[in-house]
């Protein structure tokens, strides 16, 4: 071979050789760089832990439900019992007058009232009474008892009841009545009358009207017994107790 041709394949040659080394080289710079930036080194599994929070110290949302034992119990309501029920007791007063041929007689009393079977109600009582009559007037105090049937009673709305009364009581005044007559007498009664519910508390307007008797029932004689009737009329309160 020609010197001159051999010398010029061997630089050719050996320039070949160091280009191909250098782009191998930085072919491999470059990977090394591009896996730095995709996966990068990762921390420290002292740094991890020091990350995570403490679930000791850390604290969380109670988001248990209360236990039944928890939950209070809901407050009753205590609802007045229904006008008329049997084994139920109500109290209030009345205040009437009584009119007759000879006198004006006021009177004021305090009731109460048991209810024996539903519509049918025991009444016990004591009466004060004021007599205008001929003669001189007199006051006096009566107990009494009865008894009232309320044979229409609407227990759906408990509006109102329609009742029949009757009764007797024993009176004691300060002077004789009526005049002349006993200081010591018989009340007998009978009469009809209604109530009205008064809202929801279970309070009842009641009113009525009948007959009133004062008589001694000849207890001391026929001589002193002169008696006296009137047509009383009377309103009033129930509550229940």
């Amino acid at each position: 071979m020609n010197p001159r041709l051999h010398r010029i394949s061997t630089v050719v040659f050996a320039a070949t050789t160091a280009a191909i080394s250098a782009t191998r080289a930085h072919a491999a710079t470059d990977d090394d760089v591009s896996l730095a930036l995709i996966d990068p080194e990762p921390a420290s599994a002292a740094s991890q832990a020091h990350d995570q929070p403490d679930p000791q110290t850390t604290p969380s949302a109670d988001l248990s439900l209360p236990s039944a034992a928890e939950t209070p119990p809901p407050q009753s309501i205590k609802l007045p019992p229904k006008f008329g029920e049997e084994k139920y007791w109500w109290w209030g007063f009345d205040t009437g007058l009584v009119s007759s041929d000879d006198a004006t007689d006021f009177d004021v009393s305090i009731n109460f009232d048991y209810f024996l079977r539903e519509g049918f109600e025991f009444r016990c009582g004591l009466r004060g009474w004021y007599f205008n009559q001929d003669g001189d007037d007199a006051g006096g105090i009566n107990p009494h008892l009865g008894f009232r049937w309320h044979f229409i009673l609407d227990q759906d709305s408990q509006a109102y009841s329609v009742y029949a009364d009757f009764g007797i009581g024993l009176l004691a005044t300060t002077d004789d009545v009526p005049a002349p007559g006993t200081s010591f007498n018989f009340t007998p009664r009978l009469g009809v009358g209604a109530t009205f519910a008064l809202g929801d508390s279970g309070a009842r307007f009641d009113i009525g009207v009948g007959w009133h008797h004062i008589s001694n029932a000849s207890s001391f004689g026929t001589d002193d017994n002169p008696a006296r009737d009137g047509i009383a009329l009377y309103l009033g309160v129930m509550l229940p107790l």
